[in-house]
C-alpha cells in the first residue's frame, strides 16, 4: 500500500520530469499524443479515472494516482507508473457527471484528452501499450509550442513568449 509520503515522492519526481521534458521542448504532437491516451490509455484495464466530488474536474491516471509499480519483479503487463495521462475538457465534464449510472466512465473514455505523460514525447508507457514519438518540430524549449523556432542566441523568433 502507498503511504502519503510515497505518494508525494513519486508526484515530485514525475512533476519534475515531466516540467525538464517540456522545457528542452520534448513535446508530442497533438495528433501522436490523442492517440497514445484514446487507443492506448482507453482500452488498458490498469487505467484509473477520478472524478473531483467538490470539483468535477476528471483526470485519468496508469494505475492509482501517485503510485509507481515499476520494480523488476512486476510483471510488465501488471506495471503502472501512477502518472497523470488524460483529462476531460471543462465544458464536456457535464457529461461525465449526467451519465447514467454505471456509464460515466464510458462517457469519460470518449472525451478524454491527453495530458500529463502522454504529451511528452519521449515517454513509454510501463506496460508496452505505445512508446516513443518525435518531437513536434514546431517545439522548441522555451519559446513553446507556437511555432516560434529558438535562434542562435537562444531567445525565440518572432513574438516574445516570456516564460
Amino acid at each position: 500500500m502507498a503511504t502519503v509520503i510515497s505518494r508525494g515522492w513519486t508526484g515530485a519526481k514525475g512533476a519534475a520530469k515531466y516540467m525538464a521534458a517540456i522545457m528542452a521542448g520534448d513535446i508530442a504532437t497533438a495528433a501522436d499524443a490523442q492517440s497514445r491516451v484514446q487507443i492506448g490509455c482507453a482500452g488498458c484495464p490498469a487505467l484509473v479515472i477520478e472524478r473531483g466530488k467538490r470539483t468535477g474536474v476528471v483526470l485519468a491516471w496508469c494505475g492509482p494516482a501517485l503510485v509507481e509499480r515499476l520494480a523488476a519483479d512486476v510483471p510488465k503487463g501488471e506495471r503502472t507508473c501512477g502518472c497523470l495521462v488524460g483529462h476531460v475538457e471543462r465544458g464536456d465534464r457535464h457529461a461525465v457527471a449526467e451519465a447514467p449510472a454505471g456509464h460515466g466512465r464510458l462517457v469519460a473514455l470518449t472525451l478524454l484528452k491527453p495530458a500529463g505523460k502522454t504529451t511528452v514525447a519521449g515517454e513509454t508507457c510501463p506496460r508496452g501499450r505505445w512508446g516513443a514519438v518525435a518531437r513536434d518540430a514546431k517545439c522548441s524549449g522555451s519559446c513553446g509550442c507556437d511555432g516560434a523556432a529558438t535562434v542562435g542566441d537562444g531567445t525565440c523568433a518572432g513574438a516574445a513568449k516570456g516564460v
